[in-house]
């Protein structure tokens, strides 16, 4: 049962999302638009700059919100097919620039001759495996060897994907390696000094691997290297992705559609508006969901994009409102939920609420663009 307690930091951790997120979406948003201006060098690289800075706040921000989630028993998988090259090169894609600009050799190595499908949580397999990877390449000294191998056994009728990560790197105390799965924990050295770090990477790992029902050891020297090793469940599938055609889409695919945009920080909707406009697609502003319900009544929209907190009446209820309106699209018109709040994102709140995708803040303008043309199915 949840108590009063509970109830209260479950609260306050939703409204420091919201508010945490919502300037970074005018961060964001200004520095993203600005670069794809034609501007000169050196301005260009002060907004590369400030883009870098607010994708490592929202990093921090995110980590928060999942060690909080995880506490709070509100983190859970999401098993669908998948192939598992491709989840292997969606990491590959992330890690080797990142190994790269270190200058180390890194290898991945694949013993997998068998299992081309299986059913797991490709978002947290991805988390785990990214993490502890980075983690290697951050406290490795340049120019180190860093491996990361992958194998597939069964024991007692389940199926076992076993991740193994090793570098040669600085390494982790036997002391240290007591508390490494505690939150906010970090080991001092000379060069974990010089790294930004929150001690929340290592929790996370751990949560999710149990999350799965797995497990993760870790065998780690000082000066030495570090090697850590996963084991998750999974079920192998027999049946291949069926793969449909591809449509090569252009941005004039949402030329000429008329959107609803409901915020109500007036910068931020002023940029969703200018991210629309580059996509010729027209939009109108509601500052509240009250506004919003007397827009849609009077007026004909394509879609209707929603923030979830405002004042008046929040993104829920006008919702609600808007389906139950005599307005002949009142039933079908998209509505697609905005929220800088995470606890507000899942896909079962926005639905149970008669809405048809969600977007979280920060609002990256491909993000957008995808969820629009998803919902609206062009």
């Amino acid at each position: 049962v949840k108590t009063k307690a509970d109830k209260i930091k479950s609260d306050f951790m939703a409204q420091m999302s919201h508010d945490m997120r919502t300037p970074l979406t005018t961060i964001m948003g200004l520095s993203e638009l600005s670069l794809k201006d034609d501007i000169d060098d050196s301005t260009r690289q002060t907004f590369q700059k400030i883009q870098s800075a607010g994708k490592y706040l929202l990093a921090l921000i995110n980590d928060l919100l999942e060690v909080e989630k995880f506490q709070s028993g509100k983190m859970e998988l999401y098993n669908k097919r998948i192939a598992y090259d491709h989840l292997i090169q969606g990491i590959l894609d992330i890690i080797e620039p990142n190994a790269n600009q270190r200058h180390h050799i890194f290898k991945y190595i694949s013993h997998n001759k068998e299992y081309k499908y299986v059913i797991t949580d490709q978002h947290w397999v991805n988390q785990i495996i990214i993490n502890l990877l980075n983690n290697s390449i951050k406290y490795t000294p340049k120019g180190g060897i860093i491996t990361w191998e992958d194998y597939f056994f069964i024991e007692n009728d389940q199926l076992y994907n076993q991740h193994v990560i090793k570098d040669n790197g600085i390494g982790i105390s036997e002391e240290f390696q007591k508390q490494m799965y505690e939150p906010f924990t970090q080991e001092r050295t000379r060069l974990s000094r010089s790294k930004t770090s929150t001690g929340l990477g290592l929790n996370i790992v751990k949560n999710a691997v149990e999350m799965f029902g797995g497990k993760i050891e870790c065998q780690s020297h000082i000066s030495q290297g570090t090697s850590f090793i996963i084991t998750l469940p999974m079920t192998a599938s027999n049946e291949a992705i069926k793969k449909t055609k591809s449509k090569n889409i252009s941005t004039d695919i949402l030329k000429g559609l008329h959107i609803l945009i409901v915020e109500d920080v007036e910068i931020n909707g002023a940029i969703i508006r200018s991210i629309l406009s580059k996509y010729g697609a027209t939009s109108d502003s509601a500052l509240n969901g009250q506004e919003a319900v007397d827009f849609h009544i009077h007026n004909n929209y394509d879609v209707i994009l929603m923030d979830l907190r405002m004042p008046v009446m929040d993104g829920f209820e006008a919702t609600r409102s808007i389906r139950e309106a005599t307005h002949p699209e009142a039933s079908i018109i998209p509505i697609i939920a905005m929220t800088a709040d995470v606890f507000d994102a899942s896909s079962t709140t926005t639905k149970e609420a008669g809405m048809n995708g969600h977007i979280v803040k920060p609002i990256n303008p491909d993000d957008l663009y995808i969820v629009l043309t998803n919902t609206i199915h062009i």
